[in-house]
């Protein structure tokens, strides 16, 4: 991965470092993103953008498909319910879950 300081994540939670390709002034293709929260995968024109993976600073992480920067077609959800991981397969619509689905 090369490292571009004038290549820019559009994400404000995933801005600060970046590391990873450039297009056109932005990040594009596959690269890692280190701001308050971190994502590690696809971009593009700045944002996530296809596969990768979307760590909170709280702990919870998302594995799975976007677009334009927001959780968007399949994608496993862990989070923490009393100090347990908590984990589901759903199916995202603009950052929303739309459809819960089955893990294997």
């Amino acid at each position: 991965m090369a490292q571009d300081q004038q290549c820019v994540v559009l994400k404000e939670e995933i801005k600060g470092k970046y590391q990873g390709d450039c297009k056109n002034g932005l990040a594009h293709w596959k690269g890692v993103a280190i701001g308050k929260d971190t994502y590690e995968g696809k971009f593009k024109k700045g944002l996530p953008n296809g596969k990768g993976t979307y760590r909170w600073s709280t702990g919870e992480v998302y594995v799975g498909s976007f677009r334009k920067g927001k959780r968007h077609g399949e994608g496993v959800y862990t989070f923490f319910v009393n100090g347990k991981d908590s984990t589901f397969n759903a199916y995202w619509k603009n950052d929303e879950m739309a459809k819960l689905l089955l893990l294997p």
